[in-house]
């Protein structure tokens, strides 16, 4: 799969952002600001649980995977809303395959 089609990932791409601190730090990427602010708040972010990681690919069906597709070849604006709805989708997906917390 390929996102190369969006301006927005193109520009991504050329920005050659790190994906976690450590890789930051390797490519001594840690002396701009605007990368440090962005590093630290990586530190931040919430980690996905392995177990729901393994029900979101189970989740992943044709059906969610022409939905994603539709929304990467689509225009940049829908991206945002178009992510928010298959979030949407897959949350209520997981909490049917989900039993019961009551």
């Amino acid at each position: 799969m390929s996102m190369q089609v969006n301006e927005t990932t193109l520009q991504l791409g050329k920005a050659e952002i790190p994906t976690s601190p450590s890789i930051a730090n390797e490519l001594r990427k840690t002396a701009d600001p605007k990368l440090a602010f962005y590093m630290d708040e990586a530190q931040n972010g919430t980690h996905a649980d392995q177990a729901v990681i393994n029900k979101i690919a189970a989740l992943w069906d044709k059906t969610i995977e022409m939905k994603f597709q539709g929304i990467v070849h689509g225009n940049d604006a829908d991206i945002p809303a178009g992510l928010h709805d298959l979030a949407l989708d897959i949350d209520e997906a997981l909490t049917k395959s989900s039993p019961s917390s009551s």
